[in-house]
């Protein structure tokens, strides 16, 4: 994510900015395909697991509590 952060600020803050350039350029590409990549990791393992546990709530070892 502060990959994708300093990847769409940086050509503004120097002056360079093209709209659109940055998702047809091969950084840009690759951050998107990579959020989307983890969007469906993230979506599919809460939906196999009876828990409802996240990609990420595997990582910080946490668990949903439903109150």
């Amino acid at each position: 994510m502060a990959f994708s952060l300093v990847y769409f600020i940086y050509p503004v803050v120097v002056g360079q900015y093209v709209p659109g350039a940055e998702i047809t350029e091969l950084p840009g590409q690759i951050v998107a395909w990579a959020g989307l990549g983890w969007f469906l990791l993230e979506s599919i393992s809460m939906a196999t697991n009876d828990r409802r546990r996240a990609l990420h709530d595997y990582i910080a070892g946490t668990v949903v509590v439903r109150v």
